[in-house]
């Protein structure tokens, strides 16, 4: 059997409007993020974030011959700076209490794996992504972060990624820069949310990171995000944990990334509840600088 029989709709998963027809198309995948700390030396890695993440085309030229091991990277892995660097972020994870160990945390205690689950939640495809290509956007506010593809000799992790895409298996969404995103309109939420125990524990299991769709109705716009009313449509699900880095897509094209929900008892009553997200454009102009940065690395420039 081919991978492609896993993306099979199965009953219960995809639930559509009535008098309107929807597809699954699998533009998210998983990511995971684990530590250790490096001055223990037999300490093991331990489960610290789960998430979604999409794949984005190099915009740019890339090094090198494109179809080489050496040619560097040519896909880009979007998720939210939260998840790959959660101590830069006390609001979410304070320094006391419970979570205090995460500000203790460096980017060289970690490792993150990107996976591409079935719809039933098992991964069906692993792959490690790069300490030394990770960015993360240097406004806050944004959220924003990208990693790549880990490239081994002979076994380049870009040529992985594009079987996937050719199986079917993972979707590279456009950015859309056209057209202005307007209050009512309709969109969808691509991403996985995790199913069992999310929190770290040595004996216990991975969570499944299912893909999840949620059609939902722009609410509200702002200057640096746009927010999302995920309670519009009866018939599909509410945000859940884990989908932290999904793709908004609106007519196949990608409008946003999911970051954050605002809480049920925020001080703002329009914005209860809805989903905070980060526009394409600011994705994009990110993506450009980390392209300049990886063609012309810092230990590269003139001083």
């Amino acid at each position: 059997n081919s991978f492609c029989t896993l993306l099979e709709p199965k009953p219960g998963m995809l639930r559509a409007t009535p008098g309107a027809r929807a597809k699954f198309r699998p533009f998210a995948g998983a990511l995971q993020t684990r530590f250790r700390w490096r001055h223990r030396e037999f300490d093991s890695w331990r489960r610290l974030m789960d998430a979604s993440c999409f794949l984005v085309d190099w915009i740019g030229r890339p090094r090198g011959d494109v179809l080489s091991v050496s040619g560097g990277h040519w896909s880009h892995i979007v998720t939210c700076a939260h998840v790959l660097a959660p101590w830069d972020y006390p609001n979410f994870y304070p320094p006391v209490g419970q979570t205090r160990f995460v500000s203790k945390i460096t980017l060289a205690d970690t490792m993150t794996q990107m996976r591409v689950p079935s719809l039933e939640g098992d991964p069906i495809y692993r792959h490690f992504c790069s300490q030394h290509h990770t960015f993360v956007h240097a406004d806050k506010r944004l959220d924003l972060a990208v990693c790549h593809a880990e490239q081994f000799y002979k076994r380049n992790g870009e040529s992985k990624l594009l079987f996937l895409q050719q199986e079917g298996l993972l979707m590279r969404p456009r950015i859309e820069l056209l057209e202005e995103l307007e209050e009512g309109d309709i969109v969808w939420i691509y991403g996985c949310t995790a199913r069992g125990d999310v929190y770290d524990d040595s004996e216990a299991a991975d969570p499944m990171m299912v893909p999840t769709g949620i059609r939902c109705r722009v609410k509200h716009i702002d200057t640096d995000h746009f927010f999302l009313d995920t309670t519009a449509d009866p018939m599909t699900n509410e945000v859940e944990m884990g989908m932290c880095g999904s793709v908004v897509i609106k007519g196949g094209k990608c409008v946003g990334m999911l970051t954050a929900t605002v809480h049920e008892d925020s001080e703002n009553e329009k914005l209860r509840g809805t989903a905070m997200c980060t526009y394409a454009r600011d994705i994009r102009a990110f993506l450009l600088e980390v392209e300049q940065q990886m063609l012309n690395p810092p230990y590269l420039q003139e001083h």
